[in-house]
C-alpha cells in the first residue's frame, strides 16, 4: 500500500453492507485498483485522492450501472481503459493533476450521461479523443485547463459538434488562437482562456457567450477599438441576443485603453446620458470597465462579496439600482502561479434589461461603481494576488459603427453641450449677440 495514499471515499454501498463506508487502504493493491471494485453495485461516487503511486485504473469487466461520480487527483495513472464505458450512468469524470496521464480513451464517447469531463493540469497529455463528438447528447462541461502539451493543432475537428456544451475552460494552455470552429458551440456561454502566455489569435465567438475571461493573456490586449478581442466582444454586444455579458480582459500599466473616452479616477464614474437615450433604437447598451491593479498590501485579503454597481439616476435625484452577484463574477480561482498582471472587468450592461417604466426622459444620469468591504480585494488571483479598482470607464454601445454615433465627452457628467448652449445663452456676451446678430451678407 503506497504511504502517501490519502483517502478513497466510497459511498452508498448495499444496505446489507453499509448505508456509508470507506474502503481502506489495505483493500487496494500498490499500482492497481482491485477488480473486486466492479461488484460493488451500489457504488456511486468514488474518489482517489493523492495515490500517486497508483498507475493503472483496473479493467472494468461489467457494468456499474449506479456510479455517477470518478474523482482521480494526483494519482500516478497513465491511461483509463477502454473498458470504462461500462460505467454507463458516470456524469461527472475529473482528472485533476495526473501528471503522467497521456491520453483519454476513444470508448469515453461511449459514456452518454457524461455531462462534465475535467481533465486539468494533465501536462503530459497531447491528444483528445477522435469521437468525442459522441457526446455532443450530454456534455455541458469541459474543462482542459493547465494541460500544457495540447495544442490547438491536436483538437479533432469534430470537437466543435458538442452542440450541448455550455462551459469551455482552456487556461494555463499554450495554445496560440482559438480555433475557428468555435463558433459552432451555439449554446456556450463560458469561456474561460486565463494565463495562455502563447495565445494570439481569437476570432468570432459565439453570440450564446454571456462571460468570457482572458486575464493574463499578453498578447490579448484592448489598447485600440481595432484589437482582435475589443472586436470579438463587440459582436457579442451587438448581436441580437441581447444580455448582460462579463469578461475579465487584460489591462495594462496605463489604465483604460485611452479610446474609453468617459474615464474617472477614484471611487466611481457619472455621466450624464444622451438626450433621447431611451428611444434611439441605435443606442443599445452600456460598456462598463473596471480596472484593477495589484495591491502589495498584506492587511487586504481575497474574498467576499465584492462586485459592480451601477444606477440609472434621475434628474431629481431618484436612483434605480442593479448590481452583478459576486459568486458570478470571473475569477482565476485555479490559478497556481502569482501574477502581477493588471486587469479588466468589463461589463456589457444591455438598453434592454432596463424596464420600459425607466427608460423616459426623466433618468438622464448613469453612474457605476465597485461594491468592496474594507480590507477586501475587489479581484483575486490564485491565493496570493490581490488586486484594487482604481479606475473606471464607461463606452457607449451603438448598432451601427460606434464612431459615427456621438459619445458623451470627459466633461459630460458635469457640462453637456446642451448646458454649455444654455450658459452662453444667459452670459451677458451671449445676451449681446442674441439682440445684435451679426450682418448677413448679401449678394
Amino acid at each position: 500500500m503506497p504511504r502517501d495514499f490519502q483517502q478513497i471515499y466510497v459511498y452508498q454501498l448495499d444496505k446489507s453492507t453499509s448505508t456509508n463506508t470507506s474502503l481502506n487502504a489495505k483493500d487496494l493493491i500498490q499500482r492497481s485498483l482491485p477488480n473486486s471494485i466492479c461488484g460493488l453495485k451500489s457504488l456511486k461516487r468514488l474518489s482517489l485522492i493523492g495515490c500517486s503511486d497508483l498507475e493503472t485504473f483496473s479493467e472494468i469487466k461489467e457494468d456499474m450501472e449506479k456510479l455517477e461520480h470518478l474523482f482521480l487527483h494526483k494519482t500516478g495513472i497513465t491511461e483509463l481503459p477502454s473498458s470504462i464505458e461500462h460505467l454507463r450512468c458516470l456524469k461527472f469524470l475529473k482528472l485533476i493533476r495526473c501528471e503522467n496521464l497521456v491520453a483519454l480513451p476513444d470508448s469515453i464517447g461511449n459514456l452518454r450521461c457524461l455531462t462534465e469531463l475535467h481533465v486539468r493540469h494533465c501536462s503530459k497529455l497531447q491528444f483528445l479523443p477522435d469521437n468525442l463528438r459522441s457526446l455532443q447528447c450530454c456534455l455541458k462541461v469541459l474543462d482542459l485547463g493547465g494541460c500544457i502539451n495540447l495544442k490547438e493543432r491536436q483538437i479533432p475537428n469534430d470537437f466543435w459538434s458538442l452542440s450541448l456544451l455550455e462551459h469551455l475552460d482552456i487556461s494555463e494552455n499554450h495554445m496560440c488562437c482559438i480555433p475557428s470552429g468555435i463558433i459552432q458551440l451555439c449554446k456556450l456561454h463560458t469561456l474561460q482562456m486565463n494565463h495562455c502566455p502563447m495565445l494570439k489569435e481569437i476570432g468570432e465567438l459565439p453570440s450564446s457567450l454571456t462571460v468570457i475571461s482572458a486575464h493574463g493573456c499578453p498578447f490579448l490586449e484592448i489598447e485600440t477599438s481595432s484589437s482582435l478581442l475589443w472586436s470579438s466582444l463587440l459582436k457579442i454586444f451587438k448581436s441580437p441576443i441581447q444580455c448582460l455579458v462579463e469578461s475579465i480582459v487584460p489591462g495594462s500599466s496605463t489604465g483604460i485603453p485611452e479610446w474609453v473616452r468617459l474615464q474617472r479616477m477614484g471611487s466611481e464614474i457619472r455621466i450624464e446620458l444622451p438626450m433621447n437615450w431611451y428611444e434611439d433604437d441605435n443606442f443599445l447598451g452600456f460598456a462598463l470597465f473596471f480596472y484593477h491593479a495589484p495591491v502589495d498590501d498584506e492587511r487586504l485579503t481575497a474574498g467576499v462579496p465584492s462586485y459592480p454597481i451601477w444606477e440609472l439616476i434621475s434628474h431629481d435625484n431618484q436612483s434605480k439600482q442593479w448590481d452583478y452577484p459576486w459568486w458570478l463574477t470571473p475569477l482565476c480561482k485555479t490559478y497556481s502561479g502569482s501574477t502581477k498582471d493588471p486587469a479588466i472587468l468589463l461589463m456589457y450592461f444591455p438598453r434592454t434589461d432596463i424596464p420600459s417604466k425607466y427608460r423616459c426622459r426623466k433618468w438622464n444620469n448613469f453612474k457605476a461603481y465597485y461594491q468592496t468591504r474594507i480590507n477586501r480585494s475587489s479581484f483575486s488571483c490564485g491565493d496570493n494576488t490581490c488586486f484594487r479598482v482604481k479606475s473606471y470607464g464607461i463606452h457607449l454601445i451603438y448598432a451601427q459603427d460606434q464612431n459615427n454615433w456621438p459619445q458623451p465627452s470627459r466633461e459630460s457628467s458635469a457640462d453637456t453641450k446642451h448646458q454649455r448652449d444654455k450658459k452662453r445663452l444667459f452670459s451677458f456676451q451671449g445676451i449681446v449677440d442674441f439682440l445684435n446678430p451679426p450682418n448677413k451678407k448679401t449678394d
